[in-house]
């Protein structure tokens, strides 16, 4: 009786067990160190920073905590609880902590049971209007060039908001996938969007632009930035560039002057980069948080203005890569953005540069 028992109810177990560990974690909604604010739910509950930055402007000295949830494919299934510490020299710590093991685990005091892995900072080359000396210390090295004009710019990135600069580390793409990563190069959009951003992790790896395989630069990807900057709207021209992944980045914040910054291109990984190992190679995440909300898509199988949305994602494994040899613009100005979760196509022909 007992054995028969045990035969039916071991195969539910195991199926209870499975459903319980995917099943959406509540987390904290608000913004401050030891605020509690609204809730949220998602795949991970996240304590971490954000910095509104566009160029070189700051408009706050210090980051502020943000606490939310972050859900979708971009993510393993498998992060352990931990928090992701950095140590300044000015004595500030900064700490960005993945946790699902019970709700509300992104509290400040949960978070102090984290597991704490060191995140190194490195010293590197500094060139341009933005540097104060011919070194910075900071989490990522970068190299930005100006594709058109030529004009580069050498110095130190440091997470501006959760997600994004940790994917894109150790990789070159165009355009900047936030404002922190182009210094004083590209000051408006129109300028951005023929601007390469390379972000290494190493001593003075950008004493040179880092280096990457071209071979893998397959992808042709949509490529164009949109802002609502300092009560400024900008809009770049849409073009075309060739990389090894296409992305796409959409942010909305009612934190600071920042209100909105969309952005899609092309990334390629430089020799010898490593990816951050709680994230997959492809797909997309999202951050939500009180009043701040990112949302980025990477792929290297379909175009970036097919890239599926967080909500509804879906294998594309069956859809071929585009080759090209070249890189091409849109002759109209005129047309807006694309929604990068949208499917809108565009009519409007290219011209070889």
């Amino acid at each position: 009786m007992l054995s028969s028992f045990l035969l039916f109810s071991l195969p539910l177990l195991i199926i209870i067990n499975f459903f319980a560990k995917i099943e959406a974690v509540k987390c904290h909604d608000c913004v401050g160190t030891n605020c509690t604010g609204q809730i949220c739910e998602g795949d991970y509950c996240i304590s971490g920073h954000y910095l509104p930055k566009w160029g070189f402007y700051l408009e706050w000295i210090e980051t502020k905590i943000v606490k939310g949830c972050m859900s979708g494919k971009m993510l393993k299934s498998d992060i352990q609880n931990q928090c992701e510490t950095t140590f300044h020299q000015n004595g500030m710590k900064k700490s960005t902590c993945f946790c699902n093991s019970e709700d509300f685990c992104n509290g400040e005091k949960e978070s102090e049971k984290h597991e704490i892995q060191d995140i190194p900072l490195f010293t590197c080359i500094c060139k341009g209007e933005h540097c104060k000396s011919p070194k910075c210390v900071g989490e990522l090295c970068s190299y930005v060039i100006n594709q058109k004009s030529g004009e580069y710019e050498q110095g130190c990135v440091n997470a501006s908001m959760p997600l994004i600069e940790r994917r894109f580390a150790g990789s070159c793409m165009i355009p900047p996938a936030t404002g922190a990563m182009h210094h004083w190069v590209s000051k408006n959009a129109i300028d951005l969007a023929y601007t390469e951003s390379c972000l290494c992790a190493g001593d003075n790896c950008n004493a040179e632009k880092p280096k990457y395989d071209v071979e893998k630069e397959k992808m042709k990807c949509d490529a164009f930035i949109g802002a609502n900057i300092f009560g400024t709207k900008m809009t770049s021209q849409n073009i075309t560039c060739t990389g090894e992944y296409c992305f796409t980045i959409d942010i909305d914040s009612e934190l600071g002057l920042l209100r909105s910054f969309n952005t899609a291109g092309c990334m390629t990984f430089i020799e010898g980069a490593e990816l951050a190992e709680e994230l997959n190679p492809v797909g997309c995440a999202k951050f939500h948080s009180e009043n701040l909300e990112v949302k980025a898509c990477l792929n290297n199988l379909i175009m970036p203005s097919r890239l599926p949305n967080i909500d509804e994602e879906e294998d594309a494994t069956t859809t071929r890569p585009t080759f090209i040899s070249s890189i091409s613009y849109y002759t109209s100005s005129q047309r807006p953005p694309i929604d990068p979760v949208s499917n809108e196509k565009s009519s409007n022909t290219t011209k070889e540069l």
